[in-house]
């Protein structure tokens, strides 16, 4: 199954392949590993390289890297989401530290939390990295604890990182607090869908607000919030999180609010000294949508923004 990709190749991408799923069998799997193998290890002109949900098992996974750091390519960009198994704890293997680290040209790295450990932060500290995006979601492995020196020594060597984390459907804030530390010099923070139905009544996104964003407020440059918080009022902790941001310039928050909450964000960023220049809203309901839109035209209708402040603000129903 030779595949015939030319050796020049700039970037490459490689999409849903899941590795895991019954479709494939032992042996066509491992074929198709081992020529990417052998391309990667041949090619010289990668730039980029993005895997998205192949998982694949950890030695796989590994000397499919290894084959890269081995090339003669100078890798500045290397995204791998889903890229092993969930089913793997990545962050115990002694291996991959290195292994990332001996791509000397990488400077924008994408994984799974699952990934992270003390040794990698150790490895990653040594690299020329200039962007770090860690994504994590509650099917993935993400019970390891990092120490909180790993992330302050690291932030020490390299002060100028841009720092992403993504979470997906983590509604634990026990596991939450031990992902998102204070130590971590963050600029951009996405949480999505922290419940998912009104019967998870157990968890509180106000822990969220109140407590794990503010220790962001001197770094936190991009927020982008999808709380469904079906059974409590979070619009007060919200508009104090908004207010404590220091360098928040862009915000998205989907969630249960009032109204007047977007009036009350508004009228904030235009009297005080705000780096807030886009507001993306969406309000979700369960009935009276139509009460909900005629408040949202009214209010802008009746207010003037500044030319460079963006603002979008919608309504959607949920069922």
């Amino acid at each position: 199954m030779p595949l015939h990709i030319s050796t020049q190749l700039c970037y490459l991408s490689i999409r849903g392949v899941n590795l895991n799923h019954p479709s494939w069998t032992e042996s066509f799997s491992h074929a198709l590993v081992e020529e990417l193998i052998d391309f990667l290890e041949g090619s010289y002109r990668l730039h980029s390289f993005h895997v998205t949900d192949m998982n694949n098992e950890m030695n796989e996974g590994l000397d499919m890297l290894s084959a890269l750091a081995r090339s003669k390519a100078s890798l500045a960009c290397l995204i791998i989401e889903g890229y092993f198994d969930h089913s793997v704890a990545v962050y115990t293997n002694s291996l991959l530290p290195g292994v990332i680290q001996n791509l000397k040209a990488l400077t924008d790295l994408t994984l799974d939390y699952t990934c992270v450990s003390d040794n990698l932060l150790i490895a990653l500290s040594e690299t020329s990295l200039k962007k770090l995006s860690i994504r994590c979601c509650s099917t993935m492995l993400h019970d390891q604890v990092v120490c909180r020196d790993s992330w302050v020594n690291f932030s020490s060597k390299r002060p100028d990182l841009k720092v992403t984390i993504v979470i997906e459907q983590i509604i634990n804030t026990v596991d939450l607090s031990q992902i998102l530390q204070q130590e971590i010099r963050l600029t951009r923070l996405t949480i999505t869908n922290v419940y998912s139905s009104p019967d998870e009544q157990m968890w509180s996104a106000k822990m969220i607000l109140q407590v794990l964003l503010h220790q962001y407020n001197r770094c936190l440059q991009h927020l982008c919030l999808d709380l469904k918080n079906w059974h409590e009022a979070i619009d007060d902790q919200l508009l104090a999180l908004i207010a404590s941001q220091k360098i928040l310039e862009v915000l998205s928050v989907s969630a249960f609010l009032n109204v007047s909450t977007l009036e009350k964000v508004l009228q904030l960023r235009m009297t005080t000294n705000s780096s807030l220049n886009t507001i993306k809203f969406k309000f979700y309901t369960v009935r009276n949508q139509k009460m909900l839109n005629d408040k949202l035209s009214l209010l802008c209708s009746s207010i003037s923004l500044p030319p460079e402040l963006r603002m979008d603000a919608t309504v959607h129903t949920l069922t």
